[in-house]
This record gives C-alpha cells, structure tokens and sequence, in this order.
C-alpha cells in the first residue's frame, strides 16, 4: 500500500557539508517547482507588462560556518524551520516560497507588488530574521530581483533566475526525465497494442448507435499552461451544448457543488447527474475509462504522460485558484493518476488538487510503476467513475 496523507509535507534531501539531510516543511515547495512557477510568471509578465519580484535568502554563509547551527544534524533542521517559520510569518499567503537551490538558498515569488510594497517586505523579513538570529541574521544574504529586467542587468548572471540554463539540470534529475519519458514510450506502445481491439470494437459500435466521427478532440491544459488537443471515443452526441457542463465544473471547483448517489454502487460521487449529451455507448465507455484509450496517442506525442494529474478544459483553469493551478504548472498531465486510482468521482475538488501536489511532491519511476500496476483494479471495479 502506499496511499498518502491528503495533508501531506514536501520532503527535500539535501547535502550540507558532509552530512546527508531530509527537510520536512510544507511552507516551501520543490526547487523544480520554484522555478517552474518562476518561468510561468515571466511568460504571464511579457503578456501583461505587469513586473513580478523574486527575492532569495541566501543560507551558505551559516550552514558551510562552524558555529552552533552547522555544530549537527539536529541544528541544520532547527536553523532552516527556524527561517521559514520566520517568512511564512512576514510573507502573505499568496507569496510562493520554495527552494531556489536545495539546502542552499530560499526563493519567494511576489507578484501583485510595488517597488514601495518591495522595501516594506524586505524590511519586515529582516526585522523578523534579526529577532530570531540576531547579530548572525546578517549573514543571510537576501537579494531582490525585479522582471522585466533592466538592460544594464544582462550581463551579470540574473538573467538565469528568469530564463534558466536547461543545461545545468542535476544529473538525477536528467536521469529521472528521461526514465520517466522512456516509460511514457514503452508503455504507450504496449498500450495502443494490447488495446487494438478496443479501437475496432468501439468505432463499430459509437458509428452504429450515433452520428458523427468516431474520436473526439478537445483543447486541454497541459504543462505550464501549454493548451494542446485531447484524443478519446466520442461518448457525447455531436454539436453537444457544454454550457450544463461548465456551470457544474464552476460550482465543483469552488466546493458548491452537491455530491449524488451512484446507482450502480450506492457511493456518493461528484458528477454531472444525468448527462443528457451522453450516448448509451458512450455511458459505458466512461464507466469503464475506455474512452481514454486513444490518449495513449497523446503521450507518444509528448503532451501526455502515462501518469499524472488530469488535464482540465480551459474553462475550468479560469476558476481555479491560485494554489489549485500547482497541478497544470508543475506536471504533465497523465492518462492515470494518484487522484484516479485513489479517489476518482468520490473526491471533492480540493481533495483532488491535494492528491495531485502530493504526487508531484513525491513522483518517482517507483511511484509511477506502481500507479499503473494498481490503475486495472480501478478500471475493473469502476469506483467513483464518471
């Protein structure tokens, strides 16, 4: 079993001096993640003209010293809670704070702020680090970096917290993407050949039972934003009013919407009660999750990835807030997932987003390996399908 905690910790490992440590602390999230955010935020800033700040507070200067905070294990952890405690107090809470180099520097995202709001900021995360660390606050570093960056600034290396050299990946983290890609490969193929007779069998029977083109594409919300066309079986009839649908996914995200009894299992499920664009084929295709077959073609092409959170429709980003949007920034969207296997229909929108971050808190080829070997089970007994 590996079923986790909905009010899950990100785990960070980390090297300081010749001493191996784990850092639990949910304040901050992932170094990849950080800069995911960072990224996402310069493309949204030369969009909008609107400038962004990302401020870094620099630890090297305590953790590599020989005093009482780098004296042993014990110390580190206390030292690195002691500081995000101290920012998660003088930061607001849509200030994203994360790992900007693991063990080695804290990041935090401001946007919506002035050069006015920049100096208060800064003055209260000083004023609250000097009352923790005294005198020894002075040897954290913190640097302010604006966006758009000024013409004068190109030159002196900045440029990399906003455009980041691909290059200068760790080489785990390489190893990790190219595991993780190669398994998308290998698994989408395996796919599309065990499930040939599924193409056949369904493309009969939805041209039988209804009018239209056997496959449906629709404009999903990928990775950092990235919109790209969705593969499956059509299961709705042609020329399908998505109004029903919209208001409903509007409600559900906000937590309004009123959960129904399944009536194939008694359960109480999320769903749109009684669809009436669905076609009777297409009702069990959804039962059964074959009408997700063809996004195997959708990982072949990179969009997709054998696991991961589910891409949303446009329309739904627009009603997410700001820590729900963690799940289409961070992670390619997956055919499966941590929330399909695990909660599917029976979940509320939040608990789904939980279920996400957690998985890209925690994602591995082990955790991906065995999302997919407990994935049939899902399928088979159709809990919480839609």
């Amino acid at each position: 079993m590996f079923k986790m905690d909905e009010n899950f910790v990100s785990e960070e490992t980390f090297p300081t001096r010749s001493v191996s440590l784990k850092l639990y602390n949910k304040s901050l999230i992932s170094e990849e993640s950080f800069k995911t955010m960072v990224e996402v935020e310069r493309k949204r800033s030369d969009r909008s003209g609107k400038p962004f700040l990302v401020m870094l507070l620099d630890l090297t200067s305590i953790i590599n010293g020989k005093d009482r905070y780098s004296s042993g294990r014990n110390s580190i952890l206390k030292f690195f809670n002691k500081v995000v405690k101290t920012i998660t107090v003088e930061t607001r809470d849509i200030d994203i704070k994360g790992w900007y180099e693991t063990g080695k520097s804290i990041g935090i995202l401001f946007t919506e702020i002035t050069p006015e709001g920049k100096d208060k900021i800064l003055e209260k995360i000083n004023r609250g680090l000097y009352k923790v660390f005294h005198e020894d606050a002075s040897r954290i570093n913190i640097s302010c970096h604006w966006y758009p960056i000024d013409h004068s600034e190109l030159g002196n290396g900045k440029v990399q917290i906003f455009y980041p050299d691909p290059s200068q990946l760790s080489l785990r983290k390489k190893i990790s993407r190219i595991s993780k890609r190669t398994i998308d490969i290998l698994g989408s193929l395996l796919g599309l050949l065990i499930f040939s007779p599924v193409f056949l069998i369904a493309s009969i029977a939805i041209k039988v039972t209804s009018a239209g083109p056997v496959f449906f594409r629709q404009e999903r919300v990928g990775k950092g934003g990235k919109s790209f066309k969705i593969y499956k079986f059509r299961t709705m009839t042609v020329k399908s009013d998505e109004s029903e649908h919209r208001e409903y996914m509007k409600q559900f995200i906000h937590g309004q919407a009123e959960a129904v009894k399944d009536e194939t299992n008694g359960h109480k499920v999320f769903k749109l009660a009684n669809d009436a664009r669905v076609t009777p084929i297409g009702k069990f295709l959804r039962k059964s999750s074959l009408d997700e077959v063809p996004q195997f073609i959708n990982v072949l092409l990179g969009d997709m990835s054998l696991v991961g959170p589910r891409p949303p429709i446009p329309y739904e980003v627009k009603e997410y807030s700001l820590w729900h949007r963690r799940r289409v920034l961070e992670s390619k969207p997956g055919i499966t997932g941590y929330w399909q296997i695990e909660g599917r229909s029976m979940t509320s929108f939040d608990g789904m987003v939980r279920m996400d971050i957690n998985y890209i808190n925690n994602r591995s080829t082990l955790f991906d390996l065995k999302v997919i070997i407990k994935t049939p089970l899902a399928l088979l007994t159709s809990k919480g399908a839609c």
